[in-house]
């Protein structure tokens, strides 16, 4: 008898947790699809070829209007304000056009726990 109750209480304990999960799970894909924003909306990541210098860079990013928050030299990398009122999505292709820039991304949202 006590290891049947011992086996419900551990079933139940194990139900409920993973229900929790399910549950937090529908609630990250609510976020992503209905209102709040998974990424900083006005800002953009971009990664530079290593034959762009930082002065060219800094020009070709204020050439449309950014400015840049953060340069990390080892990786080329650039974390752009938009200017005021423009739109990641809506920037996103003028920046991937700029001559030089590897890749182009979002700055995505990220909690530690």
């Amino acid at each position: 008898m006590l290891k049947w109750l011992l086996c419900l209480l551990l079933v139940s304990c194990g139900m409920q947790e993973s229900t929790h999960d399910l549950n937090a799970v529908a609630d990250q894909k609510k976020r992503l699809t209905h209102g709040t924003q998974a990424y900083v909306e006005g800002q953009l990541l971009l990664v530079f070829s290593p034959s762009v210098t930082e002065q060219q860079a800094r020009v070709r990013i204020t050439d449309l209007g950014g400015s840049i928050i953060r340069y990390i030299p080892q990786q080329r990398f650039y974390q752009v304000q938009l200017a005021n009122g423009l739109r990641a999505e809506d920037e996103m292709m003028k920046y991937q056009q700029l001559r030089g820039v590897e890749s182009v991304g979002f700055n995505y949202k990220r909690r530690l726990r």
